[in-house]
């Protein structure tokens, strides 16, 4: 399964059709074909926010990101997390055509909970998302502090059942060649932060975080770029 987790980088990469990207994360988990519907739609509407958007580095589509996410957490999660692997920037960064006022306009909660209105995992979905949503209060900050405050803030909320995304997100991260460097140059007190809050927590697969090999992974990239072992962070509580 390791070898399985490194590979999804790649897969992500390749998956141009929404085709290859369901193949790839029943790969992962077959348990995953039991919510194709729910997983089927967060793809389209993942697309759809993010479409003509790319990456900080402007190089390659924004979407790749959230597929690369999503298909970090098929192995070991839920399908819940899966599709809110796909949705965890729209509501942050994603765009949405409004047909009565034929405008693009941002992406908010309410239009996720609409989309997935029939569906019985839209509430915890949308409470997925929110979490992953920086507050727009901690916009000021500067990008550090803005990103541990609203770590903080995950783990403190719901027993920080939104972990798995931040951790299959910063792991994106990190294992992404084009990741800007002043992106990683800043991440090094952020990721600490994120593995020691979330060491001694149970995830919703029932077992502590550190025992996920996400969380390993994301470990040893962290160690490998930054420092020698996981620490209490100078921000924790």
């Amino acid at each position: 399964m390791d070898a399985l987790l490194f590979s999804t980088l790649d897969a992500a990469g390749q998956a141009e059709r929404k085709e290859d990207f369901l193949t790839n994360a029943f790969r992962a988990n077959p348990l995953h074909k039991d919510a194709l519907p729910l997983i089927s739609r967060a793809y389209d509407f993942s697309d759809a926010a993010h479409r003509d958007q790319v990456r900080k580095s402007g190089r390659i589509p924004y979407h790749s990101h959230a597929k690369g996410v999503a298909l970090f957490l098929a192995p070991e999660f839920p399908s819940l997390y899966v599709a809110a692997g796909l949705l965890h920037d729209t509501v942050e960064d994603g765009m949405i055509y409004n047909p009565s006022t034929r405008k693009m306009e941002p992406v908010v909660l309410e239009h996720i909970a609409a989309y997935f209105a029939y569906d019985m995992h839209a509430g915890a979905l949308c409470t997925l998302v929110e979490l992953m949503t920086e507050n727009p209060a901690e916009l000021a900050l500067r990008h550090e502090d803005r990103k541990i405050a609203h770590i903080r803030r995950m783990v403190t909320a719901s027993r920080g059942i939104a972990i798995p995304i931040a951790l299959a997100d910063k792991l994106y991260n990190l294992r992404d060649p084009l990741t800007p460097e002043w992106l990683i140059k800043t991440s090094e007190t952020v990721l600490e932060y994120l593995l020691f809050s979330a060491q001694g927590l149970q995830s919703p697969a029932g077992k502590p975080y550190r025992e996920h090999l996400l969380y390993q992974a994301l470990a040893r990239e962290a160690e490998s770029a930054f420092f020698s072992e996981v620490s209490p962070a100078p921000h924790a509580p």
